[in-house]
C-alpha cells in the first residue's frame, strides 16, 4: 500500500511540473523572419502581467521599444508590429521580459 501512495505522489509532482511549465509558456514567435521592413511579434500570456519588449541592434543599442513595461497586459494572445523600414539591413534582437520569464530572439532585416 505504501508503494501505491508513493507512486501517486510522484504522479502529482509530474502534473504540477506540466502546469508550471504551461504557466511560464509565452510561445513567443516573430513572423516573417527574415523580414522586409515590417514583422509581427506574437506572444501569449497565461496571466495578466507587465510585458517589456525591446529591439536592439548588433551593437546592443536600443532601436525600438515595442511594449512599455508600465502597462499591464491581459492574459491571452497578443501581437505587436515591428516597423524596421527606417533601419539598415542587418541582425536585430527582440528582447521579451515578463514576470520571471526572459527570452531573446534574433531577427534579420533584409530590404
Amino acid at each position: 500500500m505504501d508503494c501505491l501512495t508513493d507512486e501517486r505522489a510522484e504522479d502529482r509532482s509530474d502534473i504540477s511540473t506540466v502546469e508550471t511549465s504551461t504557466l511560464n509558456s509565452t510561445n513567443l514567435s516573430i513572423f516573417p523572419n527574415p523580414f522586409n521592413g515590417i514583422t509581427t511579434v506574437t506572444f501569449n500570456l497565461p496571466l495578466d502581467q507587465s510585458v517589456d519588449i525591446k529591439v536592439f541592434n548588433m551593437d546592443g543599442k536600443l532601436v525600438e521599444q515595442l511594449v512599455q513595461p508600465t502597462t499591464i497586459q491581459q492574459a491571452g494572445s497578443h501581437q505587436v508590429t515591428f516597423n524596421g523600414t527606417t533601419l539598415p539591413n542587418g541582425v536585430y534582437f527582440v528582447s521579451f521580459i515578463t514576470g520571471d520569464h526572459q527570452e531573446t530572439k534574433r531577427v534579420v532585416l533584409v530590404k
